[in-house]
């Protein structure tokens, strides 16, 4: 669980065991969603940047 003393980014570097050297610039959620929103087209999505469950 988060705390004061941990930022968020370093938490979710711990909990997902992603290295230090990589900086999380978003965390996806599921669930349902407050408003529809329109997303990126497919050729501008950066999947280079894209990790699932882990490294």
């Amino acid at each position: 669980m988060k705390s004061d003393e941990v930022s968020a980014e370093q938490y979710i570097q711990k909990l997902l065991g992603i290295p230090g050297h990589f900086k999380v610039l978003s965390i996806i959620t599921i669930g349902y969603p407050e408003a529809s929103r329109k997303g990126k087209a497919y050729d501008e999505l950066q999947f280079e940047k894209i990790r699932v469950n882990g490294f």
